[in-house]
């Protein structure tokens, strides 16, 4: 590959890894953690991790744009449990479809939101508010349907078929 392309992967990588950690932040500071604490985990997430050896030698793996939407999407999915307005919910649910697109078994992501309460009642409190507001889940889930409808959509165009099995068995 040319070497415009390999910087522009660089640069990319570098962009959600810098993205991430500022996402990281956000969350801490939305769990009021102290600052120390925070630029404490940056720290170690940065340095005490392989995300910068996916970053230098591997910026076109999906680890580190996986890292930079997760945190974006546990940010939102957090903020809308503090706050309840339906845009976060919607922003949680297109970033989340982002995410099923770059890597289908980062979906497993969702399960963060189970950290975000302290205990089982809580939880489904939370679950019965949001089943009762049943215009943030609708819409978010036309959102999130609506990524993820891109590529098969992609797919039908370029070759007729709806689903592409990437594995060739000939």
């Amino acid at each position: 590959y040319s070497l415009p392309y390999q910087m522009a992967i660089y640069g990319a990588a570098l962009f959600y890894l810098w993205l991430g950690l500022v996402f990281i932040r956000l969350i801490l500071h939305l769990k009021k953690i102290p600052w120390w604490f925070i630029i404490s985990v940056q720290l170690a997430i940065a340095l005490g991790t392989p995300i910068l050896n996916y970053v230098h030698f591997d910026a076109s793996f999906v680890h580190v744009y996986s890292f930079g939407l997760i945190n974006m999407f546990t940010y939102f999915i957090f903020k809308y449990i503090n706050e309840a307005k339906k845009n976060q919910f919607w922003i949680a649910a297109f970033i989340l479809g982002v995410i099923f697109l770059v890597r289908p078994v980062n979906l497993m992501a969702i399960l963060l939101v189970v950290f975000a309460f302290p205990n089982l009642s809580e939880l489904k409190f939370w679950v019965s508010k949001v089943m009762d507001q049943k215009k943030h889940l609708i819409g978010g889930v036309l959102v999130f349907l609506s990524v993820v409808s891109i590529l098969p959509v992609l797919w039908f165009v370029q070759t007729g078929e709806i689903f592409i099995w990437g594995l060739s068995l000939i």
